[in-house]
């Protein structure tokens, strides 16, 4: 793994990532967010692999057997050998590693380049003279290491002073990062030069505080997201687990008691007796849809009054005799043919 740092030039909107393929272009706060959002108890387990501890177990041996300037020196005979060893490790942790911080709030061209660089600083850290291979706590990465440091992370972002710590605070303040300024076209752009995982997430946070939006808290899953289409929307449009569904359409979507299912089942089958294409064909679509509205309407109020009295199976029955059947709907189609 190369030690280069990452390049993120700064758009005043948000950052592009410089790589070797292609530019991509990532908002201010969504790398914060992924960290936030990281399950505490699946982080070492990220590092439990079988195979991973087998490279391990080698790689201790051979640091074993030489001093670290030796390894680190163009002289070292088994440099190859160790080269070819940090290579296995990268290939082994890069998709364990790309599911863990796979939130949903990166795209796959942002979590890929994420994905390297905390592969690069697991890689690196394991170059280090002062590398523990038996302290499991010492292969996670800087942004992940605390869990203390997310919830004042978390706080953070949600702009809330009650959840910090000043201790926390001082540290993060302490932390240097290195910039340069590039012109383009006569403009000048910052540019962070990005060595680690927690260096990335500092000049992350920083540049989102500075900024207008605000984040808010998913109700259903807790990660963290920023509203799409109003400020007062409380479920977030991220992927649930193993869903695929978001908490948005989750909770639009589940019902909050038998009253309710009831309620959403009935809509869904009349609306499907309505959409029918041999119903479509024989009656119209606009009289089926006129029928619908008016069944509707009344559906609503059978069921206010159903909440109101808690008499679920009088919603039932109502639901039953009012079902869009053939005759039903014949008899439904004349009564409009009458009116009009």
């Amino acid at each position: 793994m190369t030690n280069e740092p990452l390049l993120l030039v700064d758009l005043q909107d948000g950052f592009v990532i410089l790589t070797e393929c292609k530019n991509i272009k990532i908002d201010y706060g969504l790398y914060s967010m992924m960290i936030c959002s990281v399950i505490g108890e699946e982080i070492i387990a990220t590092f439990n692999d079988e195979s991973f501890f087998d490279v391990i177990g080698e790689i201790k041996e051979l640091c074993s057997s030489v001093q670290y300037m030796e390894i680190n020196s163009t002289g070292f005979d088994k440099k190859e050998e160790y080269a070819d060893l940090m290579r296995k490790i990268a290939s082994l942790l890069s998709m364990p590693l790309f599911d863990l911080l796979n939130t949903g709030h990166l795209n796959e061209e942002q979590l890929t380049v994420v994905t390297k660089l905390f592969v690069a600083e697991f890689t690196k850290h394991l170059c280090s003279p002062y590398s523990k291979f038996e302290d499991k706590s010492t292969y996670v990465p800087s942004a992940l290491q605390n869990a203390d440091f997310r919830t004042h992370l978390r706080s953070l972002m949600l702009r809330k002073m009650e959840g910090t710590s000043s201790i926390l605070q001082r540290e993060m303040d302490n932390l240097k990062l290195t910039a340069t300024v590039t012109m383009v076209q006569g403009v000048p752009y910052t540019v962070y030069h990005v060595t680690n995982t927690l260096e990335f997430l500092l000049v992350d946070l920083q540049k989102y505080l500075t900024g207008k939006r605000t984040v808010k808290e998913c109700l259903y899953c807790k990660k963290l997201f920023f509203p799409i289409c109003r400020s007062t929307v409380d479920y977030c449009p991220l992927p649930y687990k193993t869903t695929g569904k978001s908490c948005y359409y989750i909770k639009r979507h589940t019902p909050k008691d038998e009253l309710e299912g009831v309620y959403i089942k009935a809509k869904r089958q009349q609306a499907k007796k309505r959409d029918y294409s041999m119903n479509t064909v024989k009656y119209g679509m606009t009289v089926l849809a006129e029928i619908y509205e008016d069944w509707k309407k009344e559906c609503d109020i059978e069921y206010a009054k159903a909440r109101r009295t808690g008499d679920i199976m009088a919603f039932k029955e109502w639901v039953e005799e009012t079902k869009f059947l053939k005759q039903r709907l014949e008899e439904l189609v004349q009564l409009k043919g009458k009116k009009g």
